[in-house]
């Protein structure tokens, strides 16, 4: 988002695997007036993958950094897939 924001031609694409993550984001996205195209998907369906493109200048990810199971999972399922590989490893 904060590339988006510089402007000059810069376009952002976003894309979370989390339908309330994407609720999230669009949120924030239209609370700060930047404009970047979101999508719902997982980054290992070939399907949106192909949607997505081949060019980009800069990828940046933050999957999930606990195997499934291990420490506390959390009660709250957002948080939860978002901290633990529950959805199968990248």
């Amino acid at each position: 988002a904060w590339l988006a924001q510089r402007g000059a031609g810069a376009r952002c694409t976003l894309l979370e695997a989390q339908e309330v993550s994407v609720a999230l984001c669009q949120r924030t996205l239209s609370s700060q007036q930047i404009a970047a195209d979101l999508r719902h998907g997982d980054l290992r369906d070939p399907k949106i993958l192909e949607s997505l493109g081949s060019h980009f200048d800069v990828v940046t990810a933050n999957p999930p950094y606990l195997p499934p199971f291990s420490g506390n999972l959390p009660s709250n399922s957002q948080k939860a897939h978002c901290r633990h590989e529950l959805r199968g490893g990248v």
